[in-house]
């Protein structure tokens, strides 16, 4: 009588468990090379932390409002775009870097205009109208004062932006005055001409033409001086901003001028320091 070899079928879960204990030192040495190679990528992996802050624009209407229907809305979200590209500008990042003074740190030695680029981004919202603004650097201390730097930069930024806008608003302001004096002169002489030339004599002087033509100039003479007068008075307010004794005033002074309190960007400014002045 014969016997035959018998086959017995194993699962593949059995047969790796069967190969594990017979090759056990093998598999714990492998595992605990595996274990530590891990965990020495993750010490060697520095984390970023990140800051958060939001700007609110301001989306207040105009008293008048002048624009096309749902025109207005649109030049409000670009200018809010405009603003978000202002945060994130070369001036701006150029500014916080030697205020922060990032390049005595690493990270930031080599480029670090390129560097704060990459890791300080500003995204609008055009439903909530607000900028979000994130900065992401491997210490969560370093990360809050570069965003808090980098706004007051921007802001600093601004006022000097809308400083260039005022004196050139007041250049154009001299140059009327100057020539509202030249046509005031102007006018004077024409005045005295036409009397000698034409030897005016008349009865009723009240309906004469030349004297109607006199009425005439003497309007304009006191548009001129009105315009004149206007002018002094916000050269006066600038004269007065600039030998401010402090910030504060400077800018109270500032915006006594109507061209400069009417601004969109003033008013946003004011509106967001009297909301943090309400949460204090």
């Amino acid at each position: 009588m014969s016997n035959s070899p018998s086959t017995q079928q194993t699962s593949p879960v059995a047969a790796f468990f069967d190969l594990l204990k017979r090759r056990m030192v093998v598999a714990l040495v492998t595992g605990i090379a595996i274990g530590v190679l891990v965990l020495a990528w993750f010490l060697s992996v520095t984390p970023l932390y990140q800051a958060d802050a939001k700007l609110v624009v301001d989306q207040s209407r105009r008293a008048v409002d002048f624009s096309p229907s749902g025109s207005d809305r649109e030049d409000r979200y670009s200018l809010m775009n405009t603003q978000r590209d202002l945060i994130v500008s070369y001036p701006v990042l150029a500014a916080t870097v030697q205020a922060a003074q990032l390049e005595k740190k690493n990270i930031y030695a080599h480029d670090p205009i390129s560097v704060l680029e990459g890791r300080l981004k500003a995204i609008s919202n055009k439903d909530s109208w607000m900028i979000d603004l994130t900065m992401r650097d491997e210490s969560p201390r370093v990360a809050e004062q570069i965003l808090v730097t980098a706004i007051e930069q921007y802001q600093a930024h601004e006022r000097r932006r809308h400083q260039q806008v005022t004196e050139g608003g007041v250049a154009l302001l001299r140059t009327q005055a100057e020539s509202a004096k030249n046509e005031l002169t102007r006018a004077r002489d024409e005045e005295q001409q036409l009397r000698i030339e034409l030897g005016i004599v008349s009865s009723d002087p009240e309906r004469n033409p030349i004297t109607e033509r006199l009425t005439q100039l003497e309007v304009r003479l006191l548009a001129a001086e009105r315009d004149l007068a206007q002018a002094e008075v916000v050269q006066a307010t600038l004269i007065a901003a600039d030998v401010a004794a402090t910030p504060d005033l400077h800018l109270q002074a500032l915006v006594q001028v109507p061209e400069i309190r009417r601004e969109v960007l003033v008013q946003s400014q004011y509106q967001s320091l009297a909301e943090l002045g309400d949460q204090r």
